[in-house]
């Protein structure tokens, strides 16, 4: 399925993709700030704006995490637990980044799933399990409610 993943250039909707936009943010925003650990992520501007791959995100960050967000379409990417890893996965980052697809995050979650039935977490969490199932995902031992790619590693 087509759509928005992040970037004004239309990709594939995929796991695959999402945890690579979610890795591209992260790994810019530590970059740029110097990010490493929990006391320089503190020392982080709270908000700002990047340029990520020619799209500008803004982003936001709060508790353990930041929200990054597209300005041109919109997409949001919630690492809400980044220094556990921009790679990991979660029901609720999931939730955060279809809901902001609009029409295109629920047409590709009834796709996916089948159903509209009920909040876009819950929609998330039986994807997450339909992909865990397929052993595209699997539970990552260090994160509660957190999952890592597979046995098909993320390219590059």
């Amino acid at each position: 399925m087509e759509g928005r993943v992040g970037f004004a250039k239309p990709m594939e909707i995929d796991i695959k993709n999402i945890i690579r936009l979610q890795t591209v943010l992260w790994n810019a925003f530590a970059s740029e700030y110097g990010v490493s650990d929990l006391f320089s992520l503190l020392d982080a501007p709270k908000r700002g704006e990047l340029i990520v791959e020619g799209e500008t995100w803004l982003f936001s960050k709060h508790g353990l995490g930041v929200m990054f967000t597209n300005r041109f379409n919109g997409a949001r990417i919630d690492i809400h637990r980044a220094l556990e890893g921009a790679h990991i996965v979660d029901a609720w980052g999931l939730a955060t980044y279809f809901g902001s697809l609009g029409k295109t995050g629920e047409k590709f979650l009834f796709s996916e799933i089948a159903t509209r039935a009920g909040p876009v977490a819950d929609r998330a969490e039986m994807w997450i399990q339909k992909l865990v199932q397929s052993k595209v995902l699997v539970p990552t031992k260090d994160v509660t409610d957190g999952y890592v790619l597979g046995l098909d590693p993320l390219p590059g």
